[in-house]
């Protein structure tokens, strides 16, 4: 049973998964400061406008990417 159930969500896996899907995704951050170190890093900054902070690295929940960009 458990094996079947397994095979059904992989499945629903190879159908609903996105066939570009990104490693490293272009994002903003119009309420980061100057001088925050997310800022500082290594992740081909770009500066938008107005004062905005727009780059490109791998995506990771945390304290500065609540959720997934759009």
């Amino acid at each position: 049973m458990l094996d079947a159930l397994a095979m059904a969500g992989l499945g629903t896996a190879a159908v609903l998964w996105p066939r570009s899907d990104p490693e490293a995704i272009e994002h903003d951050h119009a309420d980061l400061p100057a001088g925050h170190p997310h800022r500082a890093a290594d992740h081909g900054p770009v500066p938008t406008e107005p004062g905005g902070f727009r780059h490109r690295h791998a995506i990771v929940i945390d304290d500065r990417h609540r959720h997934w960009p759009r």
